[in-house]
């Protein structure tokens, strides 16, 4: 998979030499270990490179007021939690609340 995303990052870089070797390696290994979706990603990818087909523009990230408060909410959760804790079922019943 890491193959893969350097092939990416080489087709958005217009690298298209790279971008091909790297993407046709990606397809081969992933072949090779039965990685269904990343040879499948690959395959896409390199379709796209021999076509030459500049990388898409990245998504507009989302500012809506209800996302950024999920976004904070899960960050302090997150700030809390703690893989030295013994016990989990007062975890589980504070992230159910």
């Amino acid at each position: 998979a890491a193959l893969w995303h350097v092939a990416a990052a080489e087709q958005i870089a217009r690298r298209w030499d790279a971008a091909e070797a790297n993407a046709r390696r990606a397809v081969e290994l992933a072949a090779a270990r039965r990685d269904r979706e990343t040879e499948r990603l690959s395959r896409r990818l390199l379709g796209q490179v021999e076509a030459r087909k500049p990388a898409p523009p990245p998504a507009a990230a989302r500012t809506d007021r209800e996302f950024l408060a999920l976004v904070e909410s899960l960050s302090a959760r997150l700030a809390q939690w703690s893989p030295d804790r013994r016990s989990r079922s007062h975890v589980r019943a504070e992230w159910a609340a």
